[in-house]
């Protein structure tokens, strides 16, 4: 007969069970984001599969990560902050946030200057902080 938890709502078998079923799906969709995203970068499939290995072994190895990863969002931000990158994720769910809105602004930083063809911005658009205070 399974024992239950400290809470006594969920069987430990099953949470055993359900933990199993979330790590299979974490490890596959980093599989397919590294996939998709190697894809779009020019990595090599062997490239791609070896950032993936990083970022499956980097959750699996810290239990705060995992919590965080079980939630799809989160996952998400975590696979584009590893592939963005490559370094060590936080382990808070705040300091994730903070790295993703980094992240973020620097992609968008990026799309929004043209360059002409000496490589001079043309017409530059304000930065986020400078249309935010319009």
């Amino acid at each position: 007969m399974p024992t239950s938890d400290k809470t006594g709502n969920c069987p430990v078998l099953v949470r055993a069970s359900w933990r199993a079923s979330i790590r299979a799906k974490v490890r596959r969709f980093i599989d397919r984001w590294y996939g998709y995203v190697g894809g779009l970068r020019g990595l090599s499939t062997e490239d791609a599969r070896g950032r993936a290995t990083l970022l499956k072994r980097e959750i699996d190895q810290r239990p705060a990560l995992q919590g965080l990863a079980e939630r799809p969002l989160l996952l998400t931000l975590m696979a584009a902050l590893h592939a963005w990158h490559g370094i060590s994720l936080p382990d808070r769910r705040e300091e994730l946030y903070h790295e993703a809105a980094d992240m973020l602004l620097d992609w968008w930083e990026k799309r929004r200057l043209k360059l002409d063809r000496q490589g001079q911005p043309v017409n530059p658009q304000p930065s986020l902080i400078e249309w935010l205070k319009r």
